[in-house]
């Protein structure tokens, strides 16, 4: 049981991301679309419709977060299935992922693709997923301090 804990934190990061997405993000979202027909609980319109102040936290909130809890759950879930003796290649697709997260951005400010670049997102991104790695490597360096004792 205790083995399958340290995935604890890359589901609820998804789920979190996930929630913050479907409630507080615009209507023309496809998940929005499902809940204005009615076939999931109409929540959003009763958070749109509140009070919550709309300042630069909530915006970094229900538009960055979710990116960077989804960045932190894909790259700490790769460093929790990941074979301790291929720690190299972790790394390196580690920052193929990054690359994955932040080329649509990069896209974004050189008009490339379809969107806003946001500075804000790219400071989310880096830091989920560098936390990821952090907590990544003190798993794996904890890992090789009990292959030493046994």
């Amino acid at each position: 049981m205790k083995k399958y804990l340290k995935f604890l934190s890359p589901i609820l990061s998804l789920i979190i991301g996930g929630l913050i997405y479907i409630l507080f993000r615009e209507n023309h979202i496809v998940l929005n679309i499902y809940i204005r027909k009615g076939y999931i609980l109409d929540l959003s319109n009763i958070i749109a419709q509140s009070n919550i102040k709309k300042d630069l936290l909530f915006d970094v909130i229900v538009n960055s977060l979710p990116g960077g809890l989804w960045a932190y759950s894909l790259l700490r879930t790769m460093g929790l299935i990941w074979d301790k003796d291929q720690f190299t290649k972790y790394y390196f697709f580690s920052l193929l992922a990054f690359m994955i997260i932040i080329i649509p951005e990069i896209l974004q400010y050189f008009n490339l693709v379809q969107g806003v670049f946001d500075i804000k997102d790219m400071i989310v991104y880096f830091t989920f997923s560098l936390t990821a790695l952090i907590f990544n490597n003190r798993g794996k360096q904890h890992g090789e301090q009990e292959k030493k004792h046994i």
